[in-house]
């Protein structure tokens, strides 16, 4: 099921309300006390009558020619939009398309909350956050499987990764029904985590980890749980699981880059070694050649295609002209590349890599040029691009052309 507004009010205090029989000053006390825009106008049972927003006093001031003590509530009252807590959360991020903020209800219009622009888009950035913290995870327990299967020079022995990981999917596709077990790719999240708590992946992973095998275990369970709940919408996680999850992922990181240190390695590079017949695209310093965005839309409108204006095209057509499976590169050289700096949420959020189809311009370029963010290293400010399977973009990819 989708998210629904409920969803937003999980966390919300009580809601800071006025009467129409109170003063004009009383109530911009209150909305400069809790640093509001707008607040809800209800009767003496609490339910919605209308709002009151800065611009509706400051409008009735000047159309009355009088000063702010002289108005009443209801000179400055304007109707307020509302919607119901079960309602879709997505036709609420519409409504606050055209408004600030919008007055959740019960029925009988009893205010239960005020929802605004800034609370939506930090319950989504938020969950976004939580998912790549996921990924991350999930990432990182499957890289420290492989690395007990890989030789020194981290060349994976992939059959006997299969072999022994087709255990749990055998298994498991068995319990569902099914005949045939999944490849080590496909696995899910409890799945790796079964696997690194077997004897011989454990026996290989402990030394890196450092830390006891039982309570380990106990900390996965809970953030698969919490996976689950994300994936499947089942509420708002607390801010305890949230702390949890990005404590696991930076534990995680940093036992693993330890690890590589010690080994002489480069941890971006050893994350990213699937096997000896697949290699990592290593942009140099020449590299990417800026792009002629002008020049490339010309000829896009020349040939009937659509043409985006972002400057993040030039990033996703570059992307599109490359033959490698994977490619590194730095925020620099990206910078280099789209002849402008990336916005500070590029190199602060990891959110803003997330391969996101909603909202979000570049996203949606290297998504559509077939390729998706599989790693962000924010510290080294590094990124690797990995191009996606024909049924991760709903297309079917064509062959490489051939010299």
């Amino acid at each position: 099921m989708p998210y629904s507004i409920d969803h937003l009010l999980e966390n919300q205090g009580n809601v800071v309300v006025i009467q129409k029989t109170d003063a004009i000053t009383t109530a911009l006390d209150l909305m400069i006390e809790h640093d509001f825009s707008q607040l809800p106008v209800v009767d003496e049972n609490g339910n919605l009558l209308g709002m009151i927003t800065y611009e509706s006093v400051l409008r009735a001031a000047q159309s009355f020619n009088t000063k702010l003590d002289k108005l009443s509530i209801p000179d400055v009252m304007v109707n307020a939009p509302v919607h119901y807590r079960e309602d879709d959360l997505f036709d609420l991020l519409d409504e606050l398309k055209v408004t600030n903020a919008v007055v959740i209800v019960e029925p009988e219009r009893y205010v239960i909350g005020v929802v605004t622009s800034y609370d939506a888009s930090r319950f989504l950035r938020n969950r976004t956050e939580d998912l790549m913290h996921v990924e991350d995870i999930e990432f990182i327990i499957k890289e420290l499987i492989k690395r007990t299967y890989a030789n020194k020079r981290v060349e994976l022995n992939l059959h006997r990764l299969e072999s022994t990981t087709a255990q749990p999917s055998a298994q498991r596709s068995r319990q569902s029904g099914s005949k045939n077990a999944k490849p080590f790719e496909e696995l899910n999240l409890g799945d790796y985590i079964n696997l690194l708590m077997s004897k011989d992946i454990w026996k290989f992973c402990a030394p890196i980890l450092k830390v006891e095998k039982e309570s380990l275990y106990e900390l996965l369970v809970r953030i698969r749980q919490t996976r689950n709940d994300l994936a499947h919408f089942r509420s708002e996680i607390s801010p305890r699981s949230r702390d949890e999850l990005k404590y696991c992922a930076n534990w995680l990181r940093s036992r693993y880059q330890e690890y590589e240190k010690e080994q002489g390695g480069t941890f971006i590079n050893a994350l990213l070694k699937q096997h000896e017949q697949e290699e990592i695209t290593h942009t140099t310093q020449e590299e990417p050649v800026p792009y002629n965005i002008a020049g490339e839309m010309a000829k896009k409108s020349k040939e009937g295609k659509a043409v985006s204006r972002s400057r993040y095209a030039a990033l996703a057509n570059w992307l599109a002209g490359q033959k490698a499976e994977r490619v590194l590169f730095t925020f620099e050289q990206i910078e280099m590349l789209i002849r402008s700096p990336l916005p500070d949420s590029a190199r602060q959020l990891r959110a803003w890599w997330a391969n996101d189809r909603v909202g979000h311009t570049h996203s949606i370029l290297w998504l559509e040029a077939g390729w998706k963010v599989v790693y962000v290293d924010l510290d080294e400010g590094q990124v690797i691009f990995a191009r996606t399977k024909p049924e991760e973009n709903g297309q079917v990819q064509a062959e490489p052309e051939r010299n």
